[in-house]
């Protein structure tokens, strides 16, 4: 299923890459939105390609994009694209880390296809509901998996957003982990998908539904988990696409220590 959607999403995420990629090596300007996080002209840029070809392919789906006004009209569709054009911004404005681009395509507010692209490594991770979770890199395709290590484990973190809650609860169990390592943005998902890590902690309120909705997918469908604090499932289309109760990336439940 989801054929025709994931022809599309993958053939502009990879155009999306281009722009990426030669922003990356040249001058950018950036400028600062109301919650004074960083936005730069080739987020903007990235953003107008993506949405205007994926709404030319697909005019009855709505729409959800970190850099675009959110006129609600999405929230009478049944399908719905949820973008974010760089996701890790700060990341690729400093040239720290790892930046994605995420597509992720929902269904009456359930996840059913996911992309994340790595333009630096020309990776692009993948997921279709029922069909497990894959790799492209260089053309070829693997299926990618979740390890199965439940102690020891290696941990993800944010190098820019690690708040005294996520603090305190690494130096909690610290010796349960095997290392604790810097990530950026969705890339995180990525790694843990493809078991070379098992977990990654997040309770702070920053994120919205584009930082989390192909990372949802990806893990799960590679078999691994994917919940708020709770360990309650993420709805999403929501009029207020803010992440309340934080998100768990773990490749068993049991790694989670609540």
């Amino acid at each position: 299923m989801y054929q025709r959607e994931f022809d599309a999403a993958f053939y502009i995420i990879k155009k999306a890459a281009d722009v990426i990629r030669d922003g990356y090596f040249s001058t950018i300007s950036i400028s600062y939105k109301e919650d004074k996080s960083p936005v730069t002209n080739i987020d903007k840029k990235v953003d107008e390609l993506i949405r205007t070809y994926l709404m030319e392919q697909f005019p009855t789906y709505g729409i959800l994009t970190e850099e675009s006004k959110d006129d609600l009209s999405r929230l009478n569709k049944d399908y719905v694209w949820i973008i974010d054009p760089i996701d890790g911004t700060q990341e690729f404005i400093t040239h720290e880390y790892e930046f994605v681009t995420n597509i992720a395509l929902a269904y009456k507010g359930e996840i059913v296809l996911a992309l994340i692209n790595v333009p630096l490594k020309n990776e692009c991770y993948f997921a279709i509901k029922g069909e497990g979770a894959y790799l492209i890199k260089e053309d070829k395709k693997e299926q990618i998996h979740v390890s199965n290590i439940t102690s020891n484990i290696r941990v993800l973190s944010s190098p820019y957003h690690l708040s005294e809650e996520e603090k305190e609860y690494l130096e909690k169990y610290k010796d349960k982990f095997n290392s604790i390592s810097y990530a950026g943005a969705a890339y995180k998902a990525c790694l843990i998908a493809s078991g070379k890590a098992e977990a990654s902690y997040r309770f702070t309120l920053a994120c919205k539904e584009w930082d989390i909705a192909p990372c949802d997918l990806l893990v799960t469908e590679a078999g691994g988990y994917f919940f708020d604090i709770h360990k309650q499932k993420y709805t999403y289309n929501k009029e207020n696409v803010k992440v309340l109760h934080g998100f768990i990336m773990v490749n068993l439940e049991e790694n989670y220590f609540d």
